[in-house]
């Protein structure tokens, strides 16, 4: 059962309640329990009354075992006629401090020698053993006695400088902070004066004043990151902070501590907002700052500006320096175009000159031979072989001295072909007519020879002329009309005449074609140019073929396709057939550009030659 434990009444809080406990309660081990005062103490503890000395020092440690249940509840309103008597006494005027040492002037700037020195004083004036003698009245002798242990206990306080500082913190002080100002003259008179007054609190010295309008730049700079980071060592105690000394017990003051710390916590920052604040609104309005601000904007506007215009300078400098060169990359393609165009025309006339001295050539050598006569007319070159000195020479002026030479009146036969073989040997042409002759030979010993094999007859000789016509066996009609047109294409006079031919063929080497010319000899003689009235069916489809096609000449230039040129010709002819595109001209444009390195030209003029290559290759499978 629960033991009532004797109790004064007398000690029963307001409002009343009664105290319970068990033997068991105080303590965890079963084997002790406490007895006399201690167990009288463990139970007011446990309820939260055990009321004992405010050292903390002297304070008995809880004792094992016991949990008492802190309930700051309990305590709120204690304490409140100590500190309201505490908050008055310390604005009484015959308590100030600095008073009591005669320090009210000099109050928080008085060193530590004035308060020492101060205090020495006082106590020679204010002694109770001088002041009392001759006093017979007690309450006199009461004041006297107050009077003093008050100076010492202003001594106390303000010698020690912790405690100094909590009593400066709450000195009566002028708190008023201005935010705006009329003018510039009233902007230093009034923030002036209360940059000054808060510098008192300042934990760092020396402390930066505000100055006047002819403070240079760096000092005004200097003096705003000053009061910017200004710390203080001011403290902001609070009206209702609770009176430690009034404690219940330990618990209780610690308690009084934590909330008096909050307080005063609150206060500081709330004063500390309160005075940025004002710091900002002095920096905002500070002529000096504007001043400085408008310069550096200045300053800053021209850096920008300058460089602006050096951005636009190089940009301007780039552009002008690309329009150049675009200008000179013009200027050398109009120059180099212009150049190829004059040497095109150059090359050209130089064509034109040496066609026309071919053609002279020949006709000089011709009348030549009929001056001479036909025996020795025999003894100059053959007119293949003429053919084949004027294709060998490509320079004008040789060529033109050589005609000269031969067109001269006196000339004989003997100098005439001397000078022709001399040609003949610098150019590698063989002048002998043994060949020709050889061919010709040929030729007319083919045609009995072909009359007696379709009658029937055989002979020794007939069967030779066989071999011989067996040796064209392998020219088919495709590569037959190639011919035709090459010979066309490349008349007498065209430089190293039967290697182009041979090369436009492509299947025949150029000594097969010379040998296949002159064994056909009538076969491929330039045909008659037939009236347009005249020209019907194929041929007319023929006709019309070429003039859609606008082939240019190359003049005889080997046009040499690679094996992927011609693949990509193939597959263009069949992605753009006949009808496709509006006109031949477009489509042959289309199917060009399907192909590497070739234009329109090439690919007409190529076709053919490939679709006579292929036939060919089929023919001889």
């Amino acid at each position: 059962m629960p033991l009532r434990i004797a109790y004064d009444a007398s000690l029963v809080p307001k409002g009343g309640f009664e105290v319970f406990s068990s033997t068991a309660t105080p303590i965890k081990s079963e084997k002790k329990e406490p007895a006399g005062h201690l167990f009288h103490k463990a139970a007011l503890i446990a309820a939260g009354v055990y009321i004992d000395s405010d050292d903390e020092e002297d304070m008995p440690p809880t004792p094992k075992g016991i949990t008492a249940e802190f309930d700051p509840a309990r305590w709120e309103g204690m304490g409140e006629k100590k500190r309201q008597k505490k908050k008055g006494s310390k604005k009484d005027a015959e308590l100030d401090k600095y008073s009591l040492l005669g320090l009210d002037k000099e109050r928080y700037l008085a060193t530590e020698k004035q308060i020492k020195d101060a205090y020495r004083e006082a106590c020679l004036l204010f002694h109770p053993d001088k002041c009392s003698a001759g006093v017979e009245d007690e309450e006199e002798k009461l004041k006297i006695e107050e009077r003093f242990k008050s100076i010492q206990e202003a001594y106390d306080t303000l010698s020690e400088p912790q405690k100094r500082r909590a009593y400066d913190s709450t000195d009566d002080f002028n708190e008023f902070l201005p935010m705006s100002a009329d003018d510039d003259e009233h902007f230093f008179k009034q923030f002036g004066p209360a940059f000054k007054r808060q510098s008192r609190w300042s934990e760092k010295t020396p402390v930066p004043q505000l100055g006047d309008a002819d403070a240079k730049d760096a000092d005004v700079e200097k003096f705003y990151d000053f009061w910017i980071r200004f710390k203080s060592w001011r403290e902001f105690p609070d009206e209702e902070e609770h009176d430690v000394e009034s404690a219940e017990c330990r618990e209780h003051k610690r308690w009084m501590d934590r909330e008096n710390k909050a307080l005063r916590e609150k206060n500081r920052k709330k004063e500390i907002k309160k005075f940025l604040a004002f710091v900002e609104t002095a920096y905002k309005i500070d002529p000096r700052i504007i001043a400085i601000k408008a310069a550096e904007k200045a300053v800053k506007e021209a850096k920008k500006e300058a460089k602006h215009e050096a951005k636009n300078k190089e940009r301007w400098e780039k552009e002008a320096a690309e329009q150049a060169e675009k200008d000179k990359i013009v200027a050398e393609e109009e120059a180099k175009k212009s150049a190829k165009d004059d040497d095109k025309k150059t090359r050209e006339r130089e064509k034109k000159l040496v066609r026309k001295e071919r053609a002279r050539l020949r006709s000089t050598m011709t009348e030549l031979k009929e001056r001479v006569g036909a025996a020795k007319a025999a003894t100059l070159p053959s007119e293949f072989a003429i053919d084949e000195i004027a294709g060998a020479m490509n320079d004008l002026d040789p060529l033109k001295e050589l005609v000269d030479r031969l067109a001269a009146v006196n000339i004989s036969c003997e100098d005439a072909a001397s000078t022709l073989r001399d040609v003949a040997e610098k150019n590698d042409i063989n002048l002998g007519n043994e060949a020709p002759e050889k061919e010709e030979k040929a030729v007319s010993a083919a045609s009995p020879a072909a009359s007696a094999k379709s009658n029937g007859k055989s002979n020794k000789g007939g069967k030779k002329e066989e071999v011989k016509e067996e040796d064209f066996s392998n020219w088919n009609e495709d590569e037959e009309k190639m011919l035709q047109k090459a010979l066309r294409k490349f008349p007498k006079g065209t430089g190293r005449r039967w290697e182009t031919i041979a090369q436009y063929l492509r299947t025949k080497s150029a000594e097969e074609v010379v040998k296949y010319v002159k064994a056909k000899g009538e076969v491929f003689k330039p045909a008659q140019k037939q009236p347009a009235e005249a020209k019907t069916g194929a041929a007319a489809d023929s006709q019309e073929g070429e003039d859609n096609m606008v082939v240019d000449d190359d003049d005889g230039k080997e046009d040499i396709w690679t094996p992927a040129q011609e693949q990509a010709l193939i597959k263009a002819v069949k992605a753009f057939p006949k009808g496709s595109v509006s006109s031949e001209k477009d489509r042959w444009a289309r199917i060009a550009e399907a192909i590497p390195s070739k234009n329109a030209s090439q690919a007409v003029k190529h076709m053919p030659i490939m679709l006579a290559r292929i036939r060919a290759n089929k023919a001889a499978k």
